[in-house]
């Protein structure tokens, strides 16, 4: 089941289906419930202060629960921060709301960006996705 708070309509079911398609390809994980969340930016702030205790934006936060062979996953995303760093970037928007989204999923088998070395090896895995993501990906 996928439940989508999205008023930028970007991440629909079926988007997150094939982008689920491309990730079992890789890591063979049941994904049982995924809930996707915008949140603005304030709103965003105010979640990572709140209940993480880091006081600073960030793009995407991920909780991960793993019932039986089942996983299911919360998705906090700030697509607004996103658009921020997309202005930075060589990376166009969509590329990097995708990027952002398989970071989410990551982190649900195990990957961290805390230290530099995990951030290093985090890069080429949400790279790797989102380039085999736009390798079969068929255009609507």
């Amino acid at each position: 089941m996928y439940v989508i708070n999205d008023p930028h309509n970007f991440f629909t079911k079926n988007l997150i289906r094939e982008l689920i398609i491309i990730f079992n390809k890789l890591y063979q994980v049941n994904f049982r419930n995924i809930y996707l969340t915008n949140l603005s930016l304030n709103e965003m702030l105010d979640f990572n202060t709140n209940v993480l205790n880091h006081k600073y934006y960030t793009d995407v936060i991920t909780f991960c629960s793993s019932k039986k062979n089942f996983i299911d996953v919360e998705i906090f995303i700030c697509l607004e921060y996103v658009d921020r760093f997309c202005q930075v970037s060589e990376n166009d928007r969509e590329w990097e709301y995708i990027r952002t989204f398989y970071h989410a999923l990551l982190h649900c088998v195990g990957y961290n960006d805390s230290t530099l070395e995990e951030k290093n090896i985090m890069t080429v895995k949400e790279k790797e996705l989102t380039n085999l993501f736009y390798t079969f990906h068929v255009k609507h």
